[in-house]
């Protein structure tokens, strides 16, 4: 996907039940979704990340076991890294990501995770 200047925003804290998805409709909007969701709602924003190409997913709530499921069902694409300080570490958040892709075959999308897909969101 191209950049676009139209990020409709970013969306933390929130319960799943109580997000307005018309706006991913709009193929012109990027919304980013930071995923400090409840766990019950982790596949449920894996799913809206899917559907629609608009959909930016970060993961910093999440455990090994999900990030790695992330990882398979998308590839690692349009997945943010971050902490949301000071209620998860940087070490404990960097750490679930190069667990994840220890891997020789994952190290394109460490990078991806790590620095290429914020590049990419932001240009």
């Amino acid at each position: 996907m191209a950049r676009s200047n139209r990020v409709l925003g970013f969306l933390d804290h929130l319960t799943f039940e109580f997000l307005d998805l018309s706006a991913l409709d709009a193929d012109e909007m990027i919304v980013v979704f930071l995923f400090d969701f409840v766990a019950c709602d982790g596949d449920a924003m894996l799913e809206l990340g899917l559907r629609y190409e608009n959909a930016w997913l970060g993961f910093h709530g999440q455990g090994v076991t999900h990030l790695d499921k992330m990882i398979e069902r998308t590839g690692g694409k349009r997945l943010l890294f971050g902490t949301d300080w000071p209620f998860y570490h940087l070490a404990a958040s960097l750490a679930k990501v190069l667990i994840v892709t220890e891997s020789a075959e994952r190290s394109e999308i460490r990078h991806a995770i790590l620095r290429g897909n914020a590049e990419q969101l932001l240009g």
